[in-house]
């Protein structure tokens, strides 16, 4: 025997009541779904008059109004034991479904979740209309943080459909949040979108331009890399191999020498894969001169290395002046 759900109470997006049967009940008026979400949302029970003030302050009899709305609430709910009382307390059915207590709930389905009440702007009083302003930015917050999660999930489990979908809901609550362009940009590459995923970084950046001022940081374009060694889209290869000989020049200067060799290594052979004479001469140069002065053991293969790079450079490889500039380097060196 199938259990029976209870009734609904749906607050973020358009608010709604519904029955087990997924019958929406008639609410009438803005006053009693602003009365509900702050009876739902406050930290203690709120006193009659309180709300009173708050929800009806140009109604002529507001504890009246209130009364009404409670009994309208009441009525579409199926039952008279909730909200009742001064101060007025929820006790609501254990088999009720109230969304905006949900959200830390891992079932909670967090792409259905809209702003809190919607589109609805209740006629209440300054108070209320606050309370109302930092309550929806509190939630959207709680949703930005979990769409977040989800989307990070959905990509560690490879389930490239929802996470994209997910980072698409995330950019577009978020538009000018770089880490949720990150997560789109990251999850159409995973799912082997390449060229979406470029063309996501430059519409981004063309956005962010026109509307920021400036272009998003690197981890951007870096998120589109086809994998995690790929130099990131639309960077070229010569650019990107001398960034590895930079990183490992650095970390041979501060002492990490296993971490530097790989790098020059990287970009060894790097270089040697796209067949780029200049940077393949220039890469071996570098790392043929950290083998003979920074590792022990390894002069033979870094003289080679050196020689390499020499004949390289007298084939015409690269300018004379770059030969020059690498023939005294070398002499330095020794």
């Amino acid at each position: 025997m199938v259990e029976k759900l209870g009734a609904t109470i749906r607050l973020l997006g358009d608010p709604a009541i519904l029955d087990a049967n997924g019958r929406s009940q008639p609410v009438r008026g803005h006053q009693a779904w602003a009365l509900l979400a702050r009876v739902l949302l406050a930290r203690a029970p709120l006193d009659r008059r309180t709300l009173a003030a708050e929800l009806f302050p140009e109604t002529v009899d507001p504890l009246g109004s209130l009364r009404w709305c409670l009994a309208s609430l009441r009525k579409a709910l199926n039952t008279a034991d909730c909200l009742n009382g001064d101060p007025i307390e929820g006790r609501f059915a254990d088999d009720l479904d109230i969304d905006v207590l949900r959200l830390d709930r891992d079932d909670f389905n967090i792409e259905a979740a809209g702003p809190l009440l919607g589109a609805l702007e209740p006629r209440c009083s300054p108070e209320f209309a606050t309370w109302l302003l930092v309550e929806r930015e509190r939630i959207a917050g709680i949703v930005e943080s979990r769409i977040r999660q989800e989307t990070i999930r959905a990509m560690s489990v490879e389930d490239h459909g929802r996470a994209t979908r997910l980072a698409e809901l995330g950019v577009r609550r978020s538009p000018y949040d770089e880490s949720a362009h990150i997560l789109l940009v990251k999850s159409l590459a995973l799912a082997g979108r390449y060229q979406a995923a470029l063309e996501q970084v430059e519409a981004t950046e063309a956005v962010f331009v026109a509307e920021l001022g400036e272009k998003p940081s690197a981890a951007l374009r870096s998120a589109a890399r086809r994998t995690i060694s790929s130099p990131p889209s639309g960077i070229s290869r010569q650019a990107f191999v001398i960034s590895l000989m930079q990183s490992g020049l650095a970390a041979l200067s501060a002492g990490a020498v296993d971490a530097g060799i790989d790098c020059l290594r990287r970009a060894v052979r790097d270089a040697e894969k796209h067949k780029d004479a200049h940077l393949t001469s220039r890469a071996m140069f570098e790392l043929g001169a950290a083998l003979v002065h920074s590792v022990k053991g390894y002069d033979d293969e870094g003289s080679v290395l050196l020689r390499q790079s020499t004949e390289l450079a007298r084939q015409g490889a690269m300018q004379p002046s770059l030969r020059r500039a690498f023939a005294n380097s070398a002499m330095s060196r020794r």
